[in-house]
């Protein structure tokens, strides 16, 4: 991403979407979870601009919901101390 002056952050995420028992068979077979599913990652930062630097040994931990009917993903991001 491009922050407003200028640095450019790259970020990776890892994380999981638990679709329940069944849910992957059934997103493999074209029927979604239900809107608002449970969604947690682990975004990471790699900058190499020095207003930024911080951001490259901070931890982050990320809680939201997947409402895939309508293509979104929506999450906090928080810095775990």
């Amino acid at each position: 991403m491009e922050t407003d002056d200028g640095a450019l952050i790259y970020v990776t995420y890892s994380g999981i979407i638990d679709l329940g028992e069944n849910g992957y068979q059934d997103f493999s077979q074209g029927r979604p979870p239900p809107s608002g599913t449970a969604i947690r990652t682990s975004p990471r930062f790699h900058t190499s601009h020095p207003n930024y630097l911080w951001l490259n040994r901070v931890h982050c931990l990320g809680v939201g919901q997947a409402f895939l009917e309508r293509s979104e993903v929506k999450y906090d991001v928080y810095a775990v101390r």
